[in-house]
């Protein structure tokens, strides 16, 4: 496989790569919570399928943001890290895949996710669905955040090791200096 030998993209290729790997993780994350909390996928109320691109989409913008804030600029990978990073997106997540999702929602012409009471008005002040999504951010933290967490820092550790494992840091400093 060709890649560029530019400085810069050794880390626009690692941001890619996390920002995939943590979507795939969002995925998954959110195909348990919802079995967890459902039992049963029969039973899932057809709203709730925007839970999943949602949470994606979510992962692809937060992931790489906190990669590059507080592994790849300080320049101190490490397994540990790669963890936190993990559990700390997993939670940071919450509010945006449900705003994500009430978004995606009313776009799709259903009425709102959990059958509430935010989109009832289709004029509702963008603001107030950000306000919204936190509450609806809170409760899922409380009934599986323990899925989401996990499912975080499992993946950001196995992304740590594997950049650990290929010396990334060292191209990183490269690339930085």
């Amino acid at each position: 496989m060709w890649f560029p030998h530019s400085k810069r993209s050794d880390i626009w290729y690692t941001l890619l790569l996390v920002g995939i790997g943590g979507a795939i993780a969002a995925w998954v994350a959110a195909t348990l919570a919802i079995r967890f909390y459902m039992q049963r996928l029969d039973n899932l109320p057809p709203d709730m399928i925007m839970l999943y691109p949602a949470a994606t989409l979510a992962a692809l913008l937060i992931g790489p943001a906190l990669w590059w804030r507080f592994l790849i600029r300080v320049d101190k990978l490490s397994l540990k890290r790669g963890v936190l990073m993990g559990v700390v997106g997993s939670v940071l997540i919450h509010p945006l895949t449900w705003f994500c999702a009430i978004i995606f929602s009313y776009l799709a012409g259903m009425r709102t996710i959990a059958g509430g009471f935010i989109l009832d008005n289709p004029f509702t002040h963008p603001l107030e669905l950000f306000a919204g999504s936190f509450v609806y951010a809170f409760f899922s933290l409380l009934i599986v955040g323990w899925i989401t967490a996990l499912i975080g820092g499992l993946s950001g550790g196995l992304i740590a090791c594997l950049q650990i494992r290929n010396n990334c840091q060292q191209r990183w400093s490269a690339a930085l200096s």
